[in-house]
């Protein structure tokens, strides 16, 4: 995931900073499809690090939690 990640982004002419930036505190962190979008998976404390980390940066920052649960019809 991590190295797709750098090197989608510098395919696609999107910095790897927030990617390396976030390396060492989660399992993993990749471009979302083709960007601008950066995500990264792991425990909640690091993850939270994480946010804080890129809450300087434009955009938004999200803090989620992975549904564990498949769809249902309703």
């Amino acid at each position: 995931m991590t190295v797709n990640g750098l090197a989608f982004s510098a395919a696609l002419g999107f910095p790897t900073d927030p990617a390396v930036e976030a390396m060492a505190d989660c399992d993993g962190v990749s471009l979302s499809g083709t960007g601008p979008s950066v995500v990264a998976v792991g425990g909640r404390d690091d993850l939270a690090a994480i946010r804080d980390r890129w809450g300087g940066r434009d955009g938004a920052t999200r803090l989620v939690e992975t549904r564990r649960r498949g769809a249902r019809v309703l």
